[in-house]
């Protein structure tokens, strides 16, 4: 039998929304994203784009590079190098943007896998001052968007699971993991010395690098997952 059904770059899609959609118009499937080809009326039917470049509006404060991983902000209709709950993961950027001149971006989209699956379906939350983690911040993705700034953990309580992402411009943002006294943070190739910070050095940080931290209840935290460069 011949399966055969199309290039796999656009889709049929009916539209159920109880509005029209125009063409250009960015409609969510769930896990991918399409693009409209052309006008498509509250219940008829109309090709998606899903894949290949294309060229969408972006918000002016935001910067990132090509080959970045970018976002959908549906609220604002527009990308953002910011990912989260409130945003979800389009493609990636085949053009540098600048902030404040470029009011566009060109991307790949549903390009490559989307954010780390550590990352997704989490509550995310901004993180631009020093902050101490707490019973509220377990499961969260702590996204730390500013230079120098040190994540202080809580003692170690079975359960706690802690993760915290670099969202800063690449080699933009030092971020510093920083356990209680009488803590450890263990993993591959550290030695597990009490009160020892684990660091994202600014000069090779890259946007999305992040650390999984497990509480062991006592003796610290385990490095679940990492990606990225971290010190020691």
């Amino acid at each position: 039998m011949n399966t055969f059904k199309g290039e796999g770059n656009r889709v049929q899609w009916t539209n159920g929304t109880g509005s029209d959609v125009a063409s250009g118009d960015i409609v969510d499937l769930g896990d991918i994203y399409g693009i409209a080809v052309i006008a498509i009326a509250n219940g008829d039917t109309g090709a998606l784009a899903i894949d290949r470049e294309h060229v969408l509006t972006a918000r002016t404060a935001g910067a990132w590079k090509a080959g970045d991983d970018v976002y959908w902000d549906a609220t604002n209709e527009n990308l953002t190098e910011v990912g989260g709950s409130d945003y979800k993961y389009i493609g990636k950027a085949v053009r540098d943007k600048t902030v404040t001149t470029d009011t566009t971006n060109r991307i790949k989209l549903n390009f490559g896998a989307p954010i780390s699956p550590q990352l997704l379906d989490r509550v995310w939350e901004a993180v631009a001052a020093d902050i101490t983690l707490d019973v509220q911040d377990i499961g969260k993705v702590m996204n730390v968007t500013a230079d120098a700034k040190i994540v202080t953990l809580p003692a170690t309580v079975i359960g706690y699971d802690f993760i915290i992402r670099n969202g800063a411009a690449d080699a933009a943002a030092l971020v510093t993991v920083s356990p209680q006294a009488a803590d450890k943070i263990m993993g591959a190739d550290l030695a597990g010395v009490d009160n020892t910070d684990r660091t994202n050095t600014k000069t090779t940080a890259k946007r999305g690098d992040f650390i999984q931290l497990d509480a062991d209840g006592n003796n610290g935290y385990y490095v679940k997952a990492e990606k990225g460069i971290w010190a020691p």
